[in-house]
């Protein structure tokens, strides 16, 4: 008890959370740049994959073109999701993809940048996901969802309004287009 009440009167007298609540944080802020830092961590991890697998010949290990296209799929789909976050946050970030090396440095994007690379991303990917549920895996509901949180927030992110958008993917998931059994889904 006495540690924890202690760890609250430093909380209090830094003002962190007042700071972060107010939307009036500084760059000492630990969670600002624990932010930062975890995205591009975890979206640097993305592209060193997406790039090793261009030296792997899946067929020599049974993987189908199918099972290839949904193993890229879904590591994109959790870049476009850290990039979201980063949308979300900051704005305006560099777009890293395993199109760079590794230690190139990428220009700042703007805001309307970001979020075209994650439309398009998305919108690429979800063909090409499976269906069915996997345990910890993107499937197409799931980031048809997050293309439904990307148009429902456009309006603050970019200036444009896609509700239009967001209400017919939306519509589409609750219609179970992107499920491959609709009756167990409903149930």
């Amino acid at each position: 008890l006495l540690a924890s009440s202690a760890a609250s009167d430093v909380y209090k007298r830094q003002g962190q959370w007042i700071r972060l609540h107010e939307h009036k944080w500084n760059y000492i802020q630990g969670q600002i740049n624990g932010a930062w830092v975890a995205s591009y961590q975890c979206i640097s991890q993305v592209n060193t994959v997406l790039r090793d697998f261009n030296t792997v010949d899946f067929s020599a290990i049974g993987v189908t073109d199918e099972e290839k296209a949904a193993y890229y799929s879904d590591l994109r789909v959790l870049r476009a999701w850290y990039y979201m976050f980063l949308l979300d946050f900051y704005r305006q970030v560099p777009i890293a993809t395993e199109q760079q090396a590794s230690d190139e440095i990428v220009p700042q994007s703007t805001a309307k940048e970001v979020y075209d690379f994650i439309e398009s991303e998305l919108k690429e990917c979800i063909p090409t996901l499976p269906k069915e549920k996997r345990l910890g895996r993107w499937t197409q509901g799931p980031a048809a969802g997050l293309l439904v949180r990307l148009y429902l927030n456009a309006k603050v992110w970019i200036g444009e309004d896609h509700y239009a958008d967001c209400k017919q993917w939306a519509e589409d998931i609750i219609c179970l287009l992107y499920t491959s059994d609709a009756a167990d889904e409903a149930r």
